[in-house]
């Protein structure tokens, strides 16, 4: 295909070439592993997880918002408060079936507005946007080693659901308290 220019009476000419497409997964919403041979290309996937929903403890979460998050906010329920930690898995959202493990820690503590995360090479500071007693909400800002998303954290049981995501990607795991 040749296309003209008329200022300048030039013509620049497009060729047409069978081109193969892989795709990638940026590492969870949060960081990117780092690689581990020379010709990897490290990427780190998460299919959702099937953890049997459990109603958690009561908790009360305070009505009023807390002056550092956005509106509606609340703060972490002494049932979240600790180190959690665990194996989370980044996927696609339109392909969950492929994924990648990932470690994570988050710590939270009662009362508060931010959770401390780690993931793999991310190392980030969440903050609160909304919560109740069983559910937070969690706005993650985007660093040189962590993609900016929604991190969500369900008590089920003795455990939390965890799911990062930015609406392409997610990562999600059951993380254990200690």
């Amino acid at each position: 295909m040749t296309i003209s220019t008329p200022s300048t009476g030039s013509s620049l000419t497009q060729r047409t070439r069978s081109t193969v497409v892989a795709v990638l997964l940026a590492t969870n919403g949060s960081k990117s592993p780092p690689a581990k041979g020379a010709g990897s290309a490290g990427a780190a996937t998460h299919p959702a997880t099937s953890a049997a929903a459990t109603s958690a403890p009561a908790t009360s979460v305070p009505a009023s918002p807390a002056s550092s998050p956005g509106a509606g906010a609340s703060t972490i329920p002494a049932a979240f408060a600790g180190t959690w930690s665990g194996v989370a898995h980044q996927a696609v959202i339109s392909d969950p079936s492929v994924s990648l493990p990932n470690d994570m820690a988050l710590t939270l503590t009662a009362g508060g507005t931010t959770a401390h995360e780690v993931d793999d090479s991310c190392v980030n500071t969440l903050t609160l946007s909304q919560g109740t007693a069983t559910t937070l909400t969690f706005s993650e800002p985007g660093t040189s080693a962590c993609v900016a998303g929604t991190v969500t954290l369900t008590r089920q049981g003795a455990n939390l659901a965890y799911r990062w995501t930015d609406n392409v990607e997610q990562n999600t795991g059951t993380l254990s308290h200690g």
